[in-house]
């Protein structure tokens, strides 16, 4: 799988999706740093990257738009670097199990200190 991490989102997630062998980018890291959220979307379904994102409003209206996508990742709460890697970590094993998430979003929060993984059709069917 290919994951674009928007840049509201640490560089650290990079090393976390490449341990598990899929290719990741940071928006900042090609030289996109303050692209509207629609050039990022535009730029991953063209390039079939998962986006990883923890800007839910945004992302899910631009989504739902789509008639095709390669996936969304939305991480909950905006947290700190370790965090953000338990999280994304988490949302990585679940795609492990259920495979690439055309079409889904993968949800993953907190709940206490329990990680609560949510997927889900997007547009809804």
């Amino acid at each position: 799988m290919r994951f674009l991490i928007d840049e509201c989102l640490t560089t650290a997630l990079i090393p976390v999706a490449n341990q598990r062998g899929h290719d990741a980018q940071h928006i900042v890291l090609i030289g996109k740093a303050g692209w509207q959220d629609w050039n990022v979307t535009r730029y991953a379904v063209a390039g079939d990257f998962i986006v990883v994102t923890n800007n839910a409003g945004d992302f899910l209206k631009l989504y739902a738009a789509q008639e095709f996508h390669p996936g969304l990742v939305i991480l909950l709460p905006s947290a700190n670097r370790d965090i953000q890697q338990r999280l994304f970590a988490a949302a990585l094993s679940r795609l492990s199990v259920v495979g690439e998430p055309v079409n889904q979003v993968v949800e993953v929060s907190l709940d206490g200190q329990d990680i609560v993984v949510n997927l889900y059709p997007l547009p809804e069917i």
